[in-house]
């Protein structure tokens, strides 16, 4: 899995195209967590800052998976 820095607010994050998804066997009978997900590190702001900026966590990295499931 290759993560992608980001280092800005999770809304952001989020918002960018996801790019080379790391294919990931699901091995158990259930259908839950099927299909395509972006993993991603958050750290919160530092305590200094915390009401200087408009969301307390940020994000340093993120990975997009596509799980794939049984059946």
């Amino acid at each position: 899995m290759r993560f992608t820095t980001c280092d800005d607010y999770l809304n952001v994050c989020l918002g960018r195209p996801a790019k080379d998804r790391s294919k990931i066997a699901n091995p158990t009978n259930g259908k839950y967590f099927c299909g395509p997900f972006r993993l991603v590190s958050e750290v919160p702001a530092k305590w200094t800052y915390r009401r200087e900026v408009p969301n307390r966590i940020r994000v340093v990295e993120y990975a997009d998976i596509n799980v794939t499931c049984k059946g």
